[in-house]
């Protein structure tokens, strides 16, 4: 190989959102583009497209109507659901694609709907044997890679790479953002090294740098199998460096942060932290990203203008592991000319700063200079609450592009906040959701619940706080509180009994002695995420978080509660298009796609819900109740059940 040039793939893995490109391939492959042939190919976007095909739906309706050979009514009912699926792919992939079509509340939230009955669908197909998909060790994992019945990605890379020769390559590399991208990606890694065991394969990413002190001999089945390298930490200097090695047919013992095996035995080499120095940097390259074709209507991009977190102190959060411990800011004069090129090059009108969090000051600089640019875009981050949020610096954001932010609150508790080393009090969180609130910005707020020792008292604090000012909480997601290795906190926690959550995560099964229930959690969960209709509206309805920006540059109302109650309770609570119909001898199979519940009903019944639209006198005048004796019970139904 050493007198030809390299030629590899990098491909993005199936499992993550798809509103736009992840943001790691991109930033590595100016690295890359010299020395090498390097084509990439978004994986994630692909599977997407193959969930909703034809083909794959039948082979799912198939498998379920196995399942259901005795039970009727349960085959009627995915039957419906399957017709729903393959009727409406085309209708459901314009209105994603239509901005027009997209930021309307009745047809965003029917695409919302089809999302959520295509994942059960899959699901269902399943069966019993759905949960194998979660494998939580790695020998789990190895038997689920070959398992074609269940791990529909098999048949995915086959149908895929059917017409494409993989053969043609020298490497195959992948890069993970999460590790619910595990089961692909091997997968993956598996199916090509069954087939071209020539090719070697290469699998890097934030998720692959937090487990490396867990992997151990019980891993050597992956290399032997499925895998070649390993790569961790930040991939600019070492991805090209290992690529040389392979194509001169080099050692590669002196390159950091590789992990291989060799004569059965699992190799660590030399640990290298060093920063990638982000001012010098090429700009990210999405020259090969069908760009169009994400979930979204119009074009967004990621870009960074920081490395690592500023506060980097919280004792719960191992976000910044594998950035090294160096924060890094751009510039701002490199960061506008990195967004001008976005905007010509790309056509993008929306930026996603995936930041972990962006310091005040910079968000300051950053909308001054937008705005002196001109720079017509429309964007959302993270950001860490602070009283340098102000009214002023919060117009400024809105004026500047600013659509909403998301916010890791955590709690409202100044002793639970104390113990979390936020840096932040109520104080904080108060003056930046009122004046995010009051500049129209759409707030996310992250909350933990059951931290190690939340007491009662606290939680009830947090509770009272919320609920005073649950104006100002545009939306909020709530979560228990997972313990992780990497955690400032994880050394300060005595108990010799803590239990993996799995072979590919850092985080331990863990409750505290002062801990909730998980019935109890959940009721919490639940009322946060309803706290008022945006929350509750984000909670049921958004299935991308990205979706945001777009819906809100679009109509403003979408982040005021009183305007987006109205919009759904005029157009979409008593809107017949959301239930699935079909008659049969007599019978009215009905299926709700609001409640997700299965009806059988008289025949007749469909004249009531065709002319039903939540006015009672309206309806009970109609000829079409006047075969019901006691009316009051089918409006009992109207209201209570189907339309609850």
């Amino acid at each position: 190989m050493s007198n030809k040039r390299l030629k590899g793939l990098f491909v993005f893995p199936p499992g993550w959102c798809t509103s736009h490109p992840y943001m790691s391939i991109p930033c590595i492959m100016p690295y890359l583009n010299t020395d090498f042939d390097i084509q990439v190919l978004d994986l994630n976007l692909e599977y997407r497209k193959y969930l909703r095909s034809k083909k794959h739906l039948s082979e799912c309706y198939e498998k379920i109507s196995k399942l259901y050979t005795n039970n009727s009514l349960l085959k009627e009912k995915y039957g419906m659901i399957y017709d729903f699926l393959v009727d409406n792919r085309h209708t459901t992939n314009e209105i994603l694609h239509n901005i027009n079509d997209f930021a309307n509340i009745e047809k965003y939230i029917f695409l919302s709907y089809y999302e959520w009955e295509l994942a059960y669908f899959n699901e269902m197909s399943n069966g019993d044997k759905a949960e194998l998909l979660e494998c939580k060790t790695v020998s789990e994992l190895m038997y689920m890679v070959e398992n074609e019945e269940v791990n529909y990605f098999i048949k995915f890379y086959e149908a895929y790479f059917e017409t494409i020769g993989l053969e043609q390559y020298n490497v195959v590399m992948l890069s993970l953002a999460g590790t619910q991208q595990m089961l692909s990606a091997i997968t993956l890694c598996r199916y090509v090294k069954k087939r071209y065991p020539q090719i070697k394969i290469i699998v890097g990413g934030n998720p692959i740098t937090k487990i490396t002190n867990r992997i151990d001999k019980k891993w050597k089945e992956v290399f032997e199998k499925a895998i070649d390298y390993f790569v961790t930490y930040e991939g600019e200097y070492v991805l090209p460096e290992l690529l040389s090695c392979i194509a001169k047919e080099k050692n590669i013992s002196k390159i950091p942060n590789i992990i291989y095996c060799d004569k059965q035995k699992i190799i660590f080499n030399e640990v290298d932290t060093r920063s990638v120095n982000i001012e010098c940097v090429s700009l990210p390259l999405f020259d090969n990203y069908k760009l169009n074709e994400y979930a979204t209507p119009e074009i967004i991009l990621p870009y960074y203008v920081t490395r690592g977190c500023y506060w980097k102190k919280c004792s719960f959060c191992d976000h910044d592991f594998g950035y090294s411990d160096c924060f890094r800011i751009k510039s701002i004069e490199k960061i506008i000319e990195d967004l001008t090129v976005y905007i010509k090059k790309y056509n993008a009108k929306y930026i996603h700063f995936v930041d972990e969090a962006i310091p005040p000051n910079l968000v300051k600089k950053l909308c001054e200079q937008i705005l002196e640019n001109n720079l017509n875009i429309k964007w959302f981050t993270c950001i860490k609450a602070s009283k340098m949020f102000t009214l002023e610096l919060c117009k400024l954001m809105k004026q500047a592009g600013c659509t909403f932010v998301s916010i890791g609150i955590e709690t409202c508790s100044e002793e639970v906040l104390s113990k979390m080393v936020k840096g932040i009090n109520k104080q904080d969180i108060e003056i930046t959701l009122e004046n995010m609130k009051q500049a129209q910005i759409w707030s996310h707020c992250f909350m933990i619940n059951s931290f190690e020792g939340e007491t009662d008292k606290n939680r009830w604090e947090t509770f009272y706080y919320v609920r005073k000012n649950r104006r100002y909480f545009t939306s909020i997601g709530m979560g228990d509180f997972t313990l992780s290795r990497n955690a400032k906190i994880y050394s300060e926690i005595e108990n010799n009994e803590l239990e993996e959550i799995s072979d590919f995560s850092n985080d331990l099964v863990y409750r505290s002695h002062s801990a909730t229930s998980k019935e109890e959690s959940l009721i919490l969960q639940d009322y946060y995420s309803s706290i008022n209709f945006t929350s509750e509206f984000f909670t049921q309805y958004i299935f991308e978080r990205e979706h945001l920006a777009l819906l809100i540059s679009e109509q403003e109302g979408f982040s005021n509660h009183k305007w987006l109650l109205k919009e759904y309770m005029d157009k979409v609570q008593y809107n017949n298009k959301f239930l699935l119909k079909k008659v049969v001898d007599e019978k009215l199979y009905l299926y709700s796609l609001h409640t997700k519940e299965f009806y059988v009903l008289p025949r007749n019944f469909e004249k009531v819900i065709e002319k039903f639209n939540g006015n009672i006198t309206e309806v009970l005048q109609d000829s079409c109740m006047s075969e019901y004796s006691n009316k009051s019970e089918v409006i009992k139904f109207l209201l209570d059940v189907l339309y609850v």
